[in-house]
Formats: structure tokens, C-alpha cells, sequence
């Protein structure tokens, strides 16, 4: 998430910090060995296409919109506080153009150690470009922070002579802008044909999940049905176990024995 820029007065010289991307921290750091000149303000922001590249590499698009142009809006808001004072630096430009940054700032005799950081994903930047080009607000924020900053390099001069060419580099840049657009379109298409795939999976697990459920629940029901049967197996058992030892006590009586000459002649005398 971007660092605030803070609203209460600055130090003479500082270096605020609109965002946390890897350029802007490389550019805060190497600026952090040198001596700035008293009353300077440099307010570092990364490119807004890399910077959300960066982002989409660690949140989901719905949060790095808003998070760059979070960021977009401090830095804005802090340089026309104060234009005087207060330089707004691309950190990927100030990163490519050391010595004009050196010269910018007074530090001629200071060379700054600015190593090139690491650039995002080449399909996500294609589709940071892509989120940026068809987002108005995005789109206007990207051209006030480049007409805004200060530039490095002089812009080269137009050749009166070779509007054709310029020409044909524009037409190159909108073929290939179209380009870059269909191949997005490819990524979101497959991108939202993996979610189907993953949303069906999803449900063919979530049925295959009923079904054991349903399965366990029935083997639990016949284990129980069977475990009562045991139960009632095991009390006939019992019963005929106790109903034979009443009977052998009986038998072992002696008014048993005693009546067995009466049992004898009934059976004689009847009919």
C-alpha cells in the first residue's frame, strides 16, 4: 500500500514518497546518501503502468485501481503545494537518467549509484496498460503526473520533414496498441474460461462431497441396524440361556422326582 505524504510542513530538504514500489524505493534509498540542496523537495512516484503491474502481481485488480490512484493523487497534491520547491520525479526516468538527476540537484560532484530495478511481468504490464487506457480517470491522472514532473530530458524537437514518418509511427503504435489489446482480450477470456473450469470442478467436488456424506450416513445407519440386531441376538441368548437353567434346576428338584410315579400313571390311565 502506497506510504501517505504528509500534510504538515517538511524539513528543508526531503524526499517524500508516494507509493512502495521497487523503483521508487531504489531512487528513495540512493537519494538518501546525499545532500540535498536546503528548501528542496523531491516527491518520488513510480511509472503508473509499472507500479500497477507491481500490484497486480500481489492484490486483485479491484484494489490496485484505487491504490494507484491513491497514489497518483498525493503526489499530485504535493507538488502544486508547493512548485517552487517541490520536484516530482518519475522513479523510472530519474533511474535512467543519472547524471541529469545529479545535475537537477546540485550534485554534480556526487555521483548517485542508481541500479535498474527489476521490471513486473511482460503480460501484466500489458495489462496494467490496458486497465489505464480504458479507465478516463486513470488515464487523466498518468498525463497530469507527466506534465507535472520534471523532466530529465529536453523533449526532441519535431522534424518538419518527417511528419510521414511520424506518422508511421503512430499508425505502428495504435496497430500495436490493438495488438496488445486482443492479446489482454485472449488473457481475460482464458482467464474467465479457467474460472469456469475451476467453478465446475468446484461443484463436481461439492457433489462427490454429498454423495460420501450420503454414504457414510447410510453405513452409520446399517452399522447401527446391525449393532441392534446384535443387541437383540445377544438378549434371546440370554433368555434361552436362563429359561434352560430354570428348566435344569426344575428337573433336579425333588418334588420332581417326588411326583414322578403320579406323571407315570396319568400317562398310563389316559385314554
Amino acid at each position: 500500500m502506497p506510504s501517505p505524504i504528509p500534510a504538515t510542513p517538511t524539513p528543508p530538504a526531503a524526499v517524500l514518497c508516494a507509493d512502495d514500489s521497487p523503483a521508487t524505493e531504489t531512487l528513495r534509498l540512493a537519494l538518501s546518501q546525499s545532500a540535498l540542496p536546503q528548501g528542496r523537495r523531491l516527491v518520488l512516484i513510480g511509472q503508473p503502468v509499472l507500479t500497477l503491474a507491481a500490484s497486480l502481481a500481489q492484490m486483485p485488480v479491484q484494489a490496485a485501481l484505487p491504490a494507484l490512484a491513491a497514489t497518483a493523487e498525493a503526489a499530485l497534491a504535493a507538488r502544486r503545494a508547493d512548485r517552487a520547491n517541490t520536484h516530482l520525479l518519475i522513479a523510472q526516468e530519474a533511474l535512467a537518467h543519472p547524471q541529469a538527476l545529479t545535475a537537477m540537484l546540485g550534485l554534480a560532484a556526487q555521483p548517485l549509484p542508481l541500479p535498474a530495478p527489476a521490471l513486473p511481468d511482460a503480460l501484466l504490464i500489458l495489462l496494467a496498460r490496458h486497465l489505464i487506457d480504458r479507465d478516463p480517470a486513470l488515464g487523466a491522472l498518468e498525463q497530469a503526473l507527466m506534465a507535472e514532473r520534471s523532466a530529465l530530458q529536453p523533449a526532441p524537437l519535431t522534424d518538419p520533414l518527417d511528419l510521414e514518418t511520424a506518422r508511421d509511427h503512430a499508425a505502428d503504435r495504435a496497430a500495436a496498441r490493438r495488438r496488445d489489446a486482443a492479446t489482454i482480450a485472449l488473457l481475460e477470456a482464458r482467464c474467465a474460461s479457467g474460472r469456469e473450469e475451476l467453478e465446475a470442478m468446484a461443484r463436481q467436488n461439492i457433489a462427490i462431497a454429498a454423495r460420501i456424506d450420503k454414504a457414510e450416513t447410510s453405513a452409520e445407519d446399517s452399522r447401527a441396524t446391525v449393532a441392534r440386531a446384535r443387541a437383540r441376538a445377544d438378549q434371546a441368548i440370554r433368555d434361552r440361556d436362563a429359561t434352560r437353567a430354570e428348566l435344569d434346576r426344575f428337573y433336579r428338584s425333588n418334588s420332581y422326582r417326588v411326583t414322578a410315579p403320579l406323571r407315570w400313571l396319568r400317562r398310563r390311565l389316559r385314554p
